[in-house]
């Protein structure tokens, strides 16, 4: 039996030696045929980076990728001959998304959900994330959670941390936040308790944005196993990647997460080699022969060497993850040792570039070294104080620091300290007081005179108006009612004495300071012996500060007062003679309001003083819509463009009842004794009469000269019949006679027709130019049935054209009616006006009259089924010769319009509404 131990023993150290001492093997691809397949079809693998999850995942330049994770895929690159390539992705959810829709391959660092589970599959996890609690660096650690009961724990929305926070510590508030930056900023300024993530990240984070006054406040909470993930059908990626992690050493690992973290987190996930393989085979024969009591002594050596491990790493990462700077110095200011943070802090890429400078470099005053030491040195004890000093690019650095001597016998003595960067404080401060020097200033320069009272009445500040107002008016003393002193006792005393304001003042101050009011103003008397004087006294409660704190303004109102005084006189001297005024009256203030309208308003507009009085507008509002324009312009002009000159001006306005009234305007500048402006006075005078005259005027002109023209018209018109109608008629009997003796040849027979034709016409034009240029004898007005008229022309139109028969319509009214008009002529309008509807409308279309009474006016109405009147000649279609068929005189119209307006009627044409087809309507008096 010994010696088949002993055989076993040779056995395994040879195996050990030969391992050991074995040359490199060749390189042998761990990839299956149909693996290796799969990356020379695919390509590159396409790798989506989280852009912002340090240090495992970021994107660089928004590109290129960095951190543990690419680390670790450029080993397994190398390992298995294949290529990564990065997909850029702006967001997590967009990386999830691309592998979704095929666009990547694969993601990194990711913890294994049920809902990721429905669309991706997972490597075996390559180490566990370790999760820990964030806290400010003056607050205690957290080892155990019932400290943090009703505390504000924040956590990454939608994240691990999350979930189980609200699984196992319900006791506490979990606050989501954006991204962990978010949520550490918001716990270095207070806003949280604490933060809950993953302590490489946390750790990554803080040093990224300089955040020195948070820590980790708890030992490792959890741990959340960390995986490379594919597509869940991509089966061969899934190996490839698996074999890829299987490839890469412990050593490996662990050198990565110290490069990016300076900690090793992958102490229990380390895997075993070939070599280790061997060896361990060897050493556990071993063990087997040699009894169990080596296994006890080898598993006692080995817990006691786990123990003094973590009891090394535990006080390594204190020194490291300390976000304070710590060091040791000798007295003479050589550095022996220092963390990270403190060479950070400095300005320098390492603690090792920081080992050969004098600590008197760093201060920008050598001397305030010298005088830190010597105190050190004098009193042994911490020591803690403001430092200012110097980073190595020469930018300004403010510590707090704490600094004790360490003194063993036999030994040279050290300097230990702790310093944190209290930079920004010190530029919070110094903005607080720019802030207040600002605050102070602009109190200073107000012409009110100003105090600040907090919740007792008690004055905090008061500005240089106040002080001044002391001064000037003895015996007030300035210190009387200066800072310190309580205002409200000073009004108590001022309200014994027989001041009715103070006591009204005191009051509204203690409503204020309570909250029962929000402001209080009220206005006193305050004279001198010199001149007489008025203030205003406003209360106004602060916001936006914790302390219940109020400000008593007083303000000079003397020159108001002063200025409303001389309003009140000028106002009362221009009431007295504006009252008394035939014309409407006005006086309108600086800000368009209303002082002062005369009681002659109503019998000009229809509305009240009071009226104009409560709205302002309202002379706008009554303007004629087509004159707004210009009132408004004009009061734009007097606001808006002070000057002193008259304006005057002509507009229409409507009364209540519709009436239309002429107004004569006229405003000019209305000035004070002192040359202030008090607003302008208006006039306002009714020329409606006048508009009236002169428009009855321009129009009776305009008859006179369009009567004048149409004398002339038809002296002309006639002279030209007479000339032109004699040869008519003698070329009309040489046809007629030409056609008879040419009956037998054609072609002359068919000539002497035409002839005869167009000399029909020219007559017929004739006659109209001689029935336009005639004045119709309106003497011979009747009162003719309406209805009957229109009857006679229909039958009229029909005997002409019998084919018409049918397509005149007549809606006449319940009772016949008769009108003032030459029954002829009557006649002869509608005669055209039918002969004008039928030539519109489609064939077969229709022609529609209706005969009503509206008051006084009979109503004749014509409609078509036409296409309308043209834009371009409605204006014109009354004129001669204008018409909208090609063929035709166009004097049918001309004609109407002619007898219409020599018997004292109208006529007018409009397009239908609905279409199609146009109406005209014939209006005569109606008989008596």
């Amino acid at each position: 039996m010994k010696r088949w131990m002993l055989l076993g023993v040779i056995l395994a150290v040879l195996a050990c030696a030969r391992s050991s001492g074995r040359a490199p093997a060749p390189w042998r691809d761990p990839l299956t045929p149909q693996e290796r397949a799969y990356v020379t079809a695919h390509g590159p693998i396409r790798y989506a980076p989280h852009p912002q999850f340090p240090p495992f995942e970021s994107l660089k330049g928004n590109k290129e990728a960095e951190g543990i994770t690419p680390d670790i895929l450029a080993l397994m690159a190398r390992r298995l001959h294949v290529q990564f390539t990065t997909l850029a992705c702006s967001s997590w959810s967009e990386c999830l998304q691309a592998v979704q829709d095929g666009r990547a391959d694969l993601l990194g660092t990711i913890s294994k959900t049920e809902e990721r589970e429905s669309f991706l599959a997972f490597t075996r996890p390559y180490f566990d994330m370790p999760y820990v609690l964030f806290a400010r660096a003056n607050e205690p650690d957290y080892g155990d959670f019932e400290k943090l009961a009703g505390k504000r724990i924040g956590v990454v929305k939608d994240y691990i941390g999350q979930g189980w926070l609200q699984a196992h510590h319900p006791e506490v508030i979990a606050v989501p936040q954006l991204n962990l930056e978010a949520g550490l900023h918001e716990l270095a300024t207070g806003g949280l308790d604490a933060v809950l993530d993953a302590l490489p990240v946390g750790l990554s984070v803080l040093r990224a944005n300089g955040i020195t006054n948070v820590r980790v406040a708890s030992p490792v909470l959890f741990e959340e196993p960390q995986y490379l993930a594919v597509a869940k059908n991509n089966e061969l990626l899934l190996g490839i990647l698996q074999k890829g992690l299987d490839q890469i050493s412990h050593r490996e690992l662990g050198e990565v997460f110290t490069r990016w973290t300076g900690l090793d987190l992958t102490k229990t996930l380390w895997r075993m080699g070939t070599e280790i393989k061997a060896a361990l085979a060897g050493l556990l024969l071993l063990a087997l022969v040699s009894g169990a009591w080596v296994l006890l002594l080898k598993r006692t050596v080995a817990r006691k060497t786990i123990e003094l491990r973590q009891k090394e790493e535990r006080l390594r990462l204190l020194l490291e993850r300390n976000l304070a700077g710590i060091y040791r110095t000798t007295p003479e200011g050589r550095f022996l040792e220092c963390n990270e943070a403190f060479a950070k802090l400095l300005g320098y890429p390492s603690r090792e570039s920081l080992m050969g400078v004098n600590a008197a470099r760093i201060y920008h005053d050598p001397l305030e070294r010298q005088a830190a030491v010597e105190r050190t040195l004098r009193e042994k004890q911490p020591s803690g104080e403001t430092l200012h000093l110097k980073r190595k690019d020469g930018k300004d650095l403010w510590v707090l620091a704490n600094e004790t001597l360490i003194e063993a016998p036999g030994q040279e003595p050290v300097m230990e300290g702790v310093v944190v960067d209290v930079t920004a404080l010190k530029e919070a401060e110094r903005q607080i007081q720019e802030a207040h020097r600002f605050a102070q200033a602009a109190l200073d320069n107000l012409p009110a005179n100003i105090a600040v009272l907090d919740e007792r009445g008690i004055i905090l500040a008061v500005n240089e108006s106040w002080r001044r107002f002391g001064r000037e008016n003895p015996p007030v003393a300035p210190a009387a009612i200066g800072e310190g002193v309580n205002y409200l006792a000073v009004c108590d005393r001022a309200s014994a004495a027989g001041e009715p304001t103070a006591a009204a003042c005191a009051e509204a101050i203690r409503k204020v300071l309570s909250g029962e009011q929000e402001s209080f103003a009220t206005e006193y008397p305050c004279h001198s012996a010199a001149r007489q004087r008025w203030f205003m006294a406003r209360v106004v409660r602060l916001r936006g500060i914790e302390a219940v704190e109020c400000m008593v303004l007083h303000v000079d109102i003397t020159e108001r007062k002063e200025m409303e005084e001389a309003l009140r006189e000028s106002e009362k001297k221009y009431r007295t003679v504006a009252d008394s005024t035939y014309d409407w009256e006005a006086w309108h203030a600086p800000d368009g309001t209303y002082r002062y309208v005369s009681p002659s308003c109503v019998r000009i507009t229809g509305r009240t003083a009071a009226e104009f009085m409560a709205d302002p507008n309202l002379m706008i509002q009554i303007t004629h819509p087509d004159d707004r324009a210009t009132i408004a312009a004009h009061y734009r002009k007097v606001y808006f463009e002070p000057h002193d000159r008259d304006l005057r001006f002509d507009f229409r306005i409507l009364t209540p009842r519709g009436e239309i009234r002429w107004i004569s305007h006229s405003c000019t500048a209305v000035h004070g004794e002192g040359g202030q402006c008090l607003g302008r006075r208006e006039s306002n005078r009714d020329i409606t009469e006048r508009k009236l005259a002169e428009e009855t005027l321009r129009l009776a002109e305009l008859e006179r000269e369009k009567a004048k023209g149409n004398e002339l018209l038809a002296q002309l018109i006639q002279g030209m019949a007479h000339e032109i109608r004699n040869p008519l008629f003698a070329i009309n009997l040489n046809a007629t006679a030409l056609a008879k003796k040419a009956s037998t040849v054609p072609d002359v027979a068919q000539y002497a027709s035409f002839v005869t034709e167009h000399v029909g016409r020219l007559d017929s034009l004739m006659q109209d130019l001689l029935a336009l240029g005639r004045q119709p004898a309106a003497n011979e007005k009747i009162e003719c049935p309406i209805s009957d008229v229109v009857q006679a022309a229909i039958f009229e139109v029909q005997g002409q054209v019998p084919e018409v028969s049918g397509r005149v319509l007549v809606e006449a009214p319940e009772g016949p009616f008769s009108v003032q008009a030459v029954p002829g002529l009557l006649r002869l309008v509608m005669v055209h006006l039918i002969q004008n509807a039928l030539q519109n409308s489609p064939p077969g279309g229709k022609a529609r009259i209706s005969v009503t009474r509206s008051g006084n006016q009979g109503e004749v109405k014509v409609s078509d089924e036409g296409p309308g009147l043209p834009e371009k000649i409605r204006e014109r279609l009354f004129e001669p010769f204008v018409t909208t068929h090609m063929g035709r005189r166009g004097m049918g119209l001309a004609l109407a319009k002619h007898y219409m307006t020599a018997m004292g009627g109208t006529i007018e044409a409009a397009n239908n509404d609905p279409p199609p087809g146009a109406t005209f309507t014939v209006r005569l008096p109606v008989g008596e």
